[in-house]
């Protein structure tokens, strides 16, 4: 999801040498002093980490959802430059110096990074995946491909170009809504100035969340199937977004699921108590009939939509055949 309005390339080799540079001080300076003292493998890992986000000063600010969903807090070239970033930025900085070290041989194969939710203020964290130390409680193992899909959310969240309330996981419901034109103009796409809000995003922009969308729908699927669906139906592609969202997105158990959830809500308090605690779900059950009924009103909307696109070619057809 990268778009630029300068000619001026970014120059990736000098930041990738900043990572190196940090590996390199690792190996020569701060790692060898652990290796003479006999320290295991997790105490080498844990200098790593404090190395980067002790001595070079790389943190996470917890400052509120401005914080979380701004680029310049995601994209590496800016979280080198600032030595601020989000977990998974902060998270993929730790794994990246980790595997040079490993390519020298420093530090041994096997371990596993952690990276904390945004709201604490620890660190990731790495530990070697045989168990000898484990992530914090409040950590959560990273694959070099969580990372990524944690980094795209981050940057998807971003440029969302509608509300997206702090306790959401998904800013669906505003963007529906504006889709089958609920709110009236407002939400709506112009040629001219993008979404049009009643509340200001600063990075919003609807052309970068379709991009971070749509390589989260190929990592995830799920619901980035039905958010990448209502991006393309702003973006005039109906069609398109039809088929992401009946033919894939509402086969699939994410949407059985938020259909449970939003079925439990419509019986009552009863049904919902039985169903144990919504902070145990995904969504809570308001949100997911609220979904539910948006994804209703979209799937009626692109059925129209697609219906009058085919009507208008065949009458064009029959135009050129006269």
């Amino acid at each position: 999801a990268v778009r630029t309005r300068t000619v001026v390339e970014l120059p990736i080799e000098a930041y990738e040498e900043r990572v190196d540079k940090l590996a390199n001080e690792l190996a020569a300076n701060v790692l060898p002093k652990l290796e003479a003292e006999g320290a295991g493998e997790q105490a080498k890992l844990d200098a790593v980490a404090e190395y980067l986000f002790g001595e070079e000063g790389y943190h996470w600010k917890v400052a509120g959802p401005a914080e979380m969903a701004s680029p310049y807090r995601t994209y590496m070239h800016h979280v080198l430059a600032q030595r601020c970033g989000v977990p998974p930025s902060l998270g993929v900085l730790l794994l990246a110096t980790l595997q040079r070290l490993e390519g020298k041989g420093v530090v041994e194969q096997g371990f596993q990074v952690a990276v904390p939710p945004p709201n604490s203020r620890e660190v990731p964290r790495a530990c070697v995946a045989s168990g000898e130390a484990s992530p914090a409680s409040s950590s959560s193992a990273a694959t070099p491909e969580g990372l990524m899909a944690s980094t795209l959310a981050c940057l998807k969240r971003a440029y969302w170009p509608w509300t997206w309330p702090e306790q959401h996981y998904s800013g669906f419901l505003a963007s529906a809504e504006a889709a089958v034109g609920t709110g009236g103009r407002v939400g709506r796409v112009s040629e001219t100035v993008g979404v049009m809000q009643g509340s200001g995003r600063p990075f919003g922009d609807i052309r970068l969340a379709r991009m971070a969308c749509e390589r989260l729908a190929e990592l995830c699927g799920g619901h980035e199937l039905r958010d990448l669906a209502v991006l393309l139906a702003h973006l005039g592609q109906p069609a398109e977004a039809y088929d992401l969202l009946v033919r894939q997105y509402m086969k699939s158990d994410h949407y059985a699921h938020l259909r449970s959830l939003a079925q439990l809500a419509e019986g009552g308090a009863d049904d919902l108590e039985s169903a144990g605690p919504a902070n145990s779900l995904s969504v809570d059950f308001s949100l997911a009939r609220a979904e539910a009924e948006a994804i209703e009103a979209l799937v009626a909307r692109l059925e129209r939509d697609v219906a009058e696109a085919s009507f208008g070619l065949s009458d064009a057809a029959n135009s050129n055949s006269d």
